[in-house]
């Protein structure tokens, strides 16, 4: 059921206008709306059909819509993050975000490819850190290693009002947790962790004890409970994650992107350079990292892969105390590029504040919309941006 006091952003349409036209032409879209302070509400639009519209973007100068020949039939719900189908209403659930280890002693992890949005930053010493975000997280399957918090990532979790998950932390992301009021599952300090939280007796076979630790949806599902956190949305809560109505897809406008390579740490022991190459065939983007290594999820033995990627640069700095933490700036504006079926743009992003959505748009400005499927955002420093190669 859609919430009437949501704010929904720009267009706003009748799903009826469409039943019937399959998957022909091109939407054309009105061109007025193309501002990100063009909002409307459901409660301007007629009872009969608050159920059946759907979310649409401003035309864009960089994208159009086209039909999808591929599209199977439209599912009965659908999740938001994603613009996939999923198992029950999870329209106004709040999703998990689960932070994810990624040293390379932890690899292969397990259950990553369910994420529905993955973020990658770096942390100290030149390794990234993953935080995968679910909706639909009641069904998932066994994920980890489930490793500690650093500020930046609550702020990554929060533009999404999720549940955040992880297990210990930083001084300074406890800080941020208690004095925010961040509902959190903690695998080290939480309560009922280990009621949450458990050891995999595979990884612990061939991997080190602090690269063992996992959860599932059943666990929590029952750790939100035990605590009592809030499972739905705010009411003045804005998903920014923008896809095409049913059956259509993005016909992206840009330059060629077929090959993408982000050198995190390009040298040294932990040598972490993520690349991703274009599958036409599949219209997804298939995940390297480390020295050319595949990134496979043990659940699956199956490489990773993305229908979109969005790369952003925010301001990091080293904090120079015992451990190097970092400290990224994620409040304000900057640049970037959204990438995918093999084209790139340009884009904007905004966040207005740690607890505030962030807001993605192309340089003119018209909120940007992604194809429907897996997501991967790659947080970037100044450095790494230089020596970002997209082909």
């Amino acid at each position: 059921m859609i919430n009437k006091k949501r704010l929904c952003i720009l267009f706003l349409v009748s799903a009826m206008l469409f039943s019937g036209a399959g998957c022909a032409s091109k939407k054309q879209l009105p061109a007025d709306t193309n501002s990100l302070d063009s909002y409307v509400t459901i409660d301007t639009l007629p009872a009969e059909t608050e159920e059946k519209i759907e979310i649409l973007a401003a035309e864009s100068d960089y994208f159009s819509f086209v039909s999808d020949p591929n599209c199977p039939e439209k599912p009965q719900f659908i999740n938001p993050l994603s613009g996939l189908g999923a198992s029950e209403d999870v329209s106004d659930m709040r999703p998990v975000a689960i932070m994810v280890n990624n040293i390379r002693a932890a690899c292969p992890q397990v259950g990553i490819s369910q994420g529905d949005i993955i973020y990658e930053c770096l942390a100290e010493g030149g390794i990234t850190r993953m935080l995968m975000l679910s909706n639909d997280y009641r069904n998932l399957e066994k994920v980890g290693s489930i490793r500690s918090s650093r500020p930046y990532y609550i702020d990554f979790a929060m533009s999404h009002d999720a549940i955040y998950v992880h297990a210990g932390g930083s001084e300074d992301a406890y800080a941020a947790i208690s004095n925010r009021r961040i509902n959190n599952l903690d695998g080290v300090r939480g309560a009922h962790a280990t009621e949450i939280f458990y050891r995999d007796q595979e990884r612990l076979k061939t991997m080190s004890l602090e690269h063992t630790m996992v959860s599932d949806g059943e666990k929590l599902v029952m750790g939100i409970d035990l605590l009592g956190y809030r499972e739905e949305h705010t009411d003045d809560f804005v998903n920014t994650i923008l896809t095409p109505d049913w059956g259509f897809k993005l016909d992206l406008e840009g330059t060629a992107a077929n090959y993408i390579k982000i050198p995190y740490n390009p040298s040294g022991a932990d040598t972490q350079i993520v690349e991703y190459e274009y599958d036409a065939q599949k219209g997804k983007y298939l995940r390297w990292q480390f020295i050319h290594e595949e990134h496979i999820d043990s659940m699956n033995g199956e490489q990773l892969a993305f229908d979109n990627i969005i790369i952003i640069k925010m301001p990091h700095v080293v904090t120079n105390d015992y451990y190097n933490h970092r400290m990224v700036d994620t409040v304000g504006e900057g640049s970037g590029y959204f990438i995918t079926g093999g084209e790139m743009i340009e884009i904007n992003w905004s966040k207005a504040g740690e607890d505030a959505e962030m807001y993605f748009t192309d340089i003119n400005g018209a909120p940007l919309v992604i194809n429907r499927g897996k997501t991967i955002i790659n947080v970037v420093d100044d450095d790494v941006h230089k020596g970002i190669i997209i082909e």
